[in-house]
């Protein structure tokens, strides 16, 4: 059993992207896309080829961190903050 679109985009979606300082209407559409095509909307979670409803593989999250928040530390406490969800 998944989550509804609305609710993930209401709730998860644009919250973070706003505490992020990235928030639009395309963000918001191209992520809850891609949370519905890589995961069905959480539906496929028990399948383990990557992290999350995004299915992150390990590679990329790797990458993610050393390549691009590495070198932006105050987005990269805010992804921290959001990961120990001290921001919700």
């Amino acid at each position: 059993m998944g989550i509804a679109a609305s609710e993930l985009c209401r709730y998860v979606i644009r919250p973070t992207l706003i505490y992020l300082g990235r928030h639009s209407a395309t963000a918001e559409s191209l992520l809850l896309g891609i949370a519905a095509s890589q995961s069905a909307l959480g539906s496929a979670l028990h399948d383990r080829r990557g992290h999350g409803l995004y299915r992150i593989a390990e590679p990329r999250h790797r990458a993610l961190w050393d390549d691009y928040l590495a070198l932006d530390p105050e987005r990269a406490s805010l992804v921290r903050g959001l990961a120990s969800q001290h921001a919700f």
